[in-house]
């Protein structure tokens, strides 16, 4: 789903896929923080959800940022 997500974005902003990969690959450790704190999480699933939103935002976030200034339309 965060994948989507950040090709969405990009998509929004103009940008092409190969730069949502590249953004992708950046923040993998990012990526792989969130499915470990889930992991942790897994006994507790409020806390489980709370994380997962956090982290989601987060990354839309953060791709907001990254594709704004690479948009054509601006």
């Amino acid at each position: 789903a965060d994948v989507v997500m950040v090709n969405e974005i990009a998509k929004a902003f103009g940008c092409e896929k190969v730069e949502a990969e590249a953004f992708i690959a950046s923040i993998a450790a990012t990526v792989a923080g969130k499915t470990a704190a889930n992991a942790l999480l897994e006994f507790i699933p409020l806390a489980k959800n709370v994380v997962a939103g956090v982290g989601t935002k987060a990354l839309g976030e953060a791709a907001i940022q990254y594709f704004k200034p690479k948009s054509p339309y601006r």
